[in-house]
Parts: structure tokens; C-alpha cells; sequence
């Protein structure tokens, strides 16, 4: 949306070092009213961002990443009786 509004001012080449982009009124999602569709999946991304949340307060921010972001060490999996360090 602000980069909308940016495009629209019609500035050619300006130079800008910051923009600032401010938000109101932002409610929590449980409280948030959900659009029901006819053929929606059991589980979507609003499950999938609670898992990611349960696990960043768990386990650190950096526990969930996209698995592009994983080295190869880290792909390791901790087993009952296997030694990772």
C-alpha cells in the first residue's frame, strides 16, 4: 500500500534516504472476524503462523526459516543416543 502511494506521486529519480510508514488501529488476529469460504482447507496459513510463533517463543527466533536458508550442519536431526556436537 505505500509503495502504491509512492508510485502515484509521479516523482521521477527522487533520491529518498527513509520513508516512514506508520499503522493504526491493528487488532489481535484471534479477535480478527475470518471470511468463511465454501471450500476451505481444515488447516491454513493462520495455523501455520501460530505453529511458527509457538515455535519462535519456544526454540529462538531464527528456529523457523525457509529451507533454502538451511546450511548443510544444521540439517541435522537430534535421535535418542545420536551425539550432534
Amino acid at each position: 500500500m505505500a509503495r502504491a502511494l509512492f508510485d502515484n506521486l509521479g516523482l521521477q529519480r527522487a533520491r529518498l534516504r527513509l520513508v516512514g510508514v506508520r499503522m493504526e488501529g491493528l487488532a489481535d488476529s484471534a479477535r480478527a472476524p475470518v471470511q468463511g469460504l465454501l471450500d476451505a482447507p481444515e488447516h491454513g496459513w493462520r495455523d501455520a503462523d501460530r505453529a511458527v510463533d509457538r515455535a519462535s517463543a519456544r526454540f529462538g527466533a531464527g528456529a523457523v526459516r525457509p529451507a533454502s536458508l538451511v546450511e548443510g550442519g544444521d540439517l541435522a536431526i537430534a535421535r535418542p543416543g545420536r551425539d550432534l556436537s
